[in-house]
C-alpha cells in the first residue's frame, strides 16, 4: 500500500491540483514558494490529526477564491492504492474506504474544513450584502472560529467520516525545516529517546528467548531492584525528617497520623535521565547538545526510524502500527554535501527495502540529493504562465520501450551534483562546445534577458 495521489483545492498556494506520488520515496523539489511545504502540510492535515500544526487560518485559503455566495472549503483528498508489497493488515485497515475493488485496489481519505450548513445560510446573508472582495475576506474571517475539520473514509461525496482506530494505524513523522533536534532527543519522561529505551531493553531476549538468557536477565532485574532499594534508603537516610515535620508538630497535624518518606526507583526512571553522549576519537565524551547540528540531525532521524520499528512491532499487539511515513523538510540543512548524498542513498535503500517506513516525502533544494535519488522519486512543482502549480515527473519523459529506458538510464549517469541543477531550472539551454559556452551568456545579455557580471 501507499500513497498514490494528493488532489488539493483552495489551500494555500494551490487553487487546485493534483500530485501523484511513488512507492517509497518521493523528493519534491521547486523554486521557493513554489509549493513544496504546503504539500507537506496536506499530508499533515489527513495523516497527523490532532497536532498543533492542524489548526489553519484564514492565510491557509487559498487567494485566488473569488466566488464567496457559498462558503469557501479547503478539501484534501489522499488516494492509497495497492502495491506489490501489501501486508495482511493494509487492507484491514482501509476497507471501509476502498472505491476501487479491483487489482489494484484504491481507498481515499478525504480532509474538509468547512462551515458547517446550520451557521452557512447566516453567512449567505452577510455575503449577499457585500460587493468588495477585501469586506468578503472579513466576512469569512469572522465565521472562522465556527469552521469544523473532518476526514471522511471513501467516496467523498457520502461523507462518512473515517473511523479514528483505524486512521491512527497510520502513523506519520514530520522533521521541519527549522528543527530544533536537540531538545527532541533530550532526556525526560516523555523524550522520543525514552520511548526508544524502554522498547529496546531486555530486547536480546526476544533474539534468544533460551532459558540461560532468561535466566540472566532475571538476575539483572533482581540485581537493580536490590540495588534501587538501596538508594532509596540511602537517600531518604541522609533527610532530616525531624526538621522538616516539626511544623507539622506545632500545627497539630501529626494527630491524624504522623508523616513520612517513601518511594521506589524503577527501571523508566532511570531510562528518564540517561542522555546520548558523542565518544570523539580521543575517546573524550562531550553532550549530545554540543555535537554538529548537521551530526544531530542524523541521529534524530535514526531515532525516528527505531520509533517505527517500535510501534509496528509485533509487541505492541492491537495498537501496533501498520503504515509509518515520514515527511522531511529540507533534509540538506547543516549537512555536508557527501553525507546528504550519502544519506539519501541510506533513506532510499531503507524505504525501497520497507525496513521500517513504509514511504518518504522529501522537500529539497540540494542537487546532492537528487543525484543521490535518479529521476523517479522525483517531482517538480512549477507554475505556469497563470501562477497555477503543477507536478511534473522527469521520470516520464521517458517510455516503457527498451530505447527509452536505455536512454534514461544514460541520462541518470550523468546526474551528478553540478548537472542536476538542470531539474532546478525554468528552462535548459545545452551547447555543442566551448564557443558557444562563451557566445550564449553575452547575447543573453545584449538580449537583456540576464546581467552578466
Amino acid at each position: 500500500m501507499f500513497i498514490s495521489k494528493l488532489d488539493i483545492e483552495n489551500f494555500r498556494c494551490f487553487r487546485t491540483a493534483e500530485i501523484e506520488f511513488n512507492p517509497g520515496m518521493n523528493v519534491i523539489i521547486g523554486t521557493n514558494n513554489a509549493g513544496k511545504t504546503t504539500v507537506i502540510k496536506a499530508l499533515e492535515l489527513i495523516f497527523k490529526r490532532g497536532s498543533s500544526r492542524s489548526t489553519l487560518s484564514i492565510d491557509d485559503f487559498n487567494k485566488s477564491i473569488s466566488d464567496f455566495n457559498e462558503p469557501p472549503e479547503i478539501t484534501i483528498t489522499a488516494t492509497l492504492r495497492s502495491s506489490d508489497v501489501n501486508t495482511e493488515d493494509d487492507k484491514a485497515v482501509v476497507a471501509s474506504w476502498l472505491t476501487k475493488l479491483a487489482s489494484p485496489w484504491e481507498a481515499k481519505l478525504t480532509y474538509r474544513f468547512f462551515l458547517p450548513e446550520k451557521n452557512a445560510e447566516k453567512y449567505k446573508e452577510e455575503i449577499r450584502q457585500i460587493h468588495n472582495d477585501k469586506n468578503k475576506w472579513e466576512i469569512l474571517e469572522k465565521y472562522l472560529p465556527m469552521y469544523v475539520s473532518r476526514v471522511l473514509g471513501g467516496n467523498p461525496e457520502n461523507n462518512l467520516r473515517a473511523d479514528v482506530e483505524y486512521l491512527d494505524k497510520i502513523h506519520c513523522e514530520t522533521l521541519d525545516a527549522l528543527r530544533d533536534v536537540d531538545s527532541q532527543i533530550a532526556s525526560g519522561r516523555n523524550s522520543l529517546l525514552k520511548q526508544i529505551l524502554l522498547h529496546f531493553k531486555d530486547h536480546a531476549i526476544e533474539n534468544d528467548p533460551d532459558e540461560e538468557v532468561l535466566e540472566q536477565n532475571q538476575q539483572k532485574k533482581e540485581e537493580f531492584q536490590s540495588a534501587a532499594k538501596n538508594a532509596v534508603s540511602n537517600i531518604i537516610g541522609r533527610i532530616d525528617t525531624d526538621e522538616i515535620l516539626k511544623l507539622a508538630r506545632q500545627t497539630g497535624a501529626i494527630v491524624g497520623g504522623s508523616p513520612s518518606l517513601k518511594g521506589k526507583l524503577e527501571e523508566a526512571d532511570i531510562l528518564s535521565i540517561l542522555h546520548l553522549i558523542i565518544k570523539g576519537h580521543t575517546n573524550i565524551e562531550i553532550p549530545i547538545s554540543n555535537n554538529g547540528m548537521g551530526y544531530n540531525n542524523l541521529i534524530y532521524i535514526s531515532l525516528i526510524l527505531s520509533k517505527f520499528k517500535m510501534i509496528t512491532s509485533q509487541n505492541q499487539g492491537e495498537n501496533a502500527k501498520v503504515f509509518p511515513i515520514l515527511l522531511i523538510e529540507e533534509p540538506e540543512a547543516h549537512l555536508h554535501p557527501s553525507l546528504q548524498y550519502n544519506f539519501l542513498k541510506f533513506l532510499k535503500d531503507e524505504v525501497d527495502n520497507q525496513e521500517h517506513s513504509r514511504q518518504i516525502f522529501i522537500t529539497t533544494h540540494s542537487t546532492q540529493i537528487t543525484s543521490a535519488v535518479g529521476l523517479d522519486p522525483i517531482i517538480c512543482l512549477e507554475a505556469d504562465n497563470s501562477a497555477k502549480i503543477e507536478a511534473k515527473y522527469p521520470s516520464r519523459v521517458f517510455s516503457d520501450s527498451k530505447d527509452d529506458q536505455k536512454s534514461k538510464r544514460y541520462v541518470e549517469r550523468f546526474l551528478d551534483a553540478t548537472k542536476s541543477a538542470m531539474l532546478f531550472s525554468q528552462s535548459v539551454l545545452l551547447v555543442e562546445g566551448m564557443a558557444e559556452l562563451m557566445l550564449y551568456p553575452v547575447l543573453a545579455e545584449k538580449c537583456h534577458y540576464v546581467s552578466v557580471k
